[in-house]
């Protein structure tokens, strides 16, 4: 059997950065009081031309590049997003197309956790001898769903596109850990869109308790089946939902006082199933974490639906 592990992680975001003082609802919040309860300053915009595929395919193009392999020789392509504007295709088929290649492709729909989930359904394929490069993608075009004149949730959320190269590799190189990863269907109304709304909709205050209160427990479970302490992680970069949700998670953890804890969300906002490879691209271009750093990733979101692994950083 093979061992598992990531080549490179690389970004994809929109051009235009939007502020806080330049959203264009129409409410009675500022900056300030968006960011007190966020942590949000500014976030990705996406425009017409930067679709959820040519956005997956800039982030794929340059994790491929810093992988240092032959795009042919990628068997599986996994695109995680909840924002596909059509029910069919998914997103992974026709980007396999643009390309250039003619891998195995298909999406996963695991809103903010679905980046996690891919990397262990990669990992799986390849353990099990049905991949050796797998292109893992979490990409999203959140603001096409937004109500901006919504005062809970206009602010949150932002566009972009993260990838990653997963590769084959010896057994005692295995840089992936074992997955948690679980659902609580009885929590779906806490973040959905009604079928007769084209709008996401979210009970933002259930969601803060329920990520508080759970998220720890689950992240220091994967942990636990990694072999690690919290308190040894030389990083954490939880699904940036909510700086105040990443800051308490971190404590309630109990992560070492060298841990490195992402803090994308402060520029990018929530990018759901984009936002951990976002977070550790901004994270490694800043020299903050580096290649081989034990890395807790923990996604979290809609359905409810959640995974946790620990990762070498590539």
């Amino acid at each position: 059997m093979n061992g598992a592990k990531i080549l490179s992680i690389a970004a994809e975001r929109p051009a235009k950065t939007m502020s806080n003082d330049e959203l264009p609802g129409k409410f009675d919040i500022d900056d300030a009081w968006i960011q007190s309860r966020t942590g949000i300053a500014t976030r990705g915009v996406a425009n017409d031309e930067e679709t959820l595929i040519e956005m997956s395919a800039g982030a794929a193009s340059k994790a491929i590049a810093a992988a240092g392999i032959d795009p042919a020789t990628i068997d599986l392509t996994i695109v995680a997003t909840s924002s596909n504007p059509i029910t069919t295709p998914g997103i992974a088929p026709p980007l396999t197309n643009r390309l250039s290649l003619t891998s195995g492709a298909f999406d996963i729909m695991a809103a903010c956790a679905g980046f996690c989930y891919s990397l262990n359904v990669a990992a799986d394929s390849i353990r099990v001898g049905s991949a050796r490069n797998v292109l893992v993608v979490g990409a999203e075009r959140i603001t096409d769903r937004m109500d901006w004149n919504d005062r809970n949730t206009c602010y949150l959320f932002g566009d972009g596109a993260g990838a990653a190269i997963v590769a084959a590799t010896d057994v005692e190189d295995d840089g992936i850990g074992p997955v948690v990863w679980g659902s609580d269907g009885a929590l779906a109304d806490y973040i959905a869109q009604p079928i007769d709304s084209p709008y996401l909709q979210m009970d933002g205050q259930a969601v803060f308790k329920w990520a508080i209160t759970e998220v720890a427990g689950i992240a220091r479970e994967a942990c636990e089946k990694a072999g690690i302490e919290p308190k040894d992680l030389a990083a954490f970069v939880p699904h940036q939902a909510n700086l105040r949700i990443v800051e308490s998670v971190a404590r309630s953890l109990g992560v070492g006082e060298s841990t490195v804890v992402a803090d994308d969300v402060r520029y990018s906002g929530n990018t759901s199933a984009a936002s951990i490879p976002l977070a550790i691209a901004r994270m490694k271009d800043e020299g903050r974490i580096q290649s081989g750093d034990s890395t807790l990733l923990i996604g979290f979101g809609s359905g409810m639906t959640w995974a946790s692994q620990v990762i070498r950083c590539p």
